[in-house]
């Protein structure tokens, strides 16, 4: 059976639990933040809008293949799995 604290050793030891609550929490933020500026640091430098990420120039216009007169499903006479009729 758990005897009951003094009233003066129970406030006592609630304020030890404050203490290290508050020290863990604070040492957690402290850590979060300093491994985000690392991160941050430590990361390159965006590249500016204007910026080619395609490899391409911005003369050239991509080549569109030409469309088919009648795309394969339009001729109605495939085979199917699907199981419809």
């Amino acid at each position: 059976m758990v005897r009951p604290l003094h009233p003066a050793h129970r406030d006592a030891a609630a304020a030890k639990v404050v203490k290290v609550t508050v020290g863990v929490v604070a040492l957690s933020v402290a850590g979060t933040l300093g491994i985000g500026a690392a991160i941050a640091a430590t990361a390159p430098m965006p590249k500016s809008e204007k910026a080619d990420y395609t490899g391409k120039s911005a003369k050239e216009k991509p080549t569109l293949a030409p469309a088919e007169d009648r795309p394969e499903s339009s001729s109605g006479d495939e085979q199917t799995t699907s199981g419809g009729s």
